[in-house]
């Protein structure tokens, strides 16, 4: 059982949740899963704030480096958000996967500091 304290930043809660999960997923099932949605327009910031972005950033960036099969669906559809968030966002994660060989790869579960256990 993972206990949170709820102190804790909410832009730090965004990236851990991401990485329990889908190490809970990996758990006794030990193939790539997806988190098919995620996120909303109105969370702990408003789209277009510097926080929306860190959620949207953590969401991608957390599901790729856990191992997920894809990165999840952003909940939150509107010309802001895509301009402001979604575009620039799928832009980085694009360049940076593009060299990387996925249907080569052996996949593995993911390691959590034990300080995130």
């Amino acid at each position: 059982m993972v206990i949170v304290n709820i102190l804790i930043h909410p832009l730090k809660l965004s990236y851990t949740n991401y990485i329990i999960e889908i190490r809970r997923l990996w758990q006794g099932y030990e193939k790539p899963c997806i988190l098919g949605e995620t996120g909303w327009d109105h969370t702990f910031y408003e789209p277009g704030m510097p926080g929306y972005l860190a959620l949207y950033h953590n969401a991608l960036w957390g599901s790729l480096s856990s191992g997920l099969s894809m990165t999840p669906f952003w909940w939150s559809h509107s010309r802001v958000v895509n301009d402001s968030v979604v575009t620039s966002q799928l832009s980085s994660i694009s360049r940076f996967v593009s060299e990387i060989p996925f249907s080569n790869l052996i996949m593995t579960q993911a390691i959590l500091p034990k300080h995130i256990r």
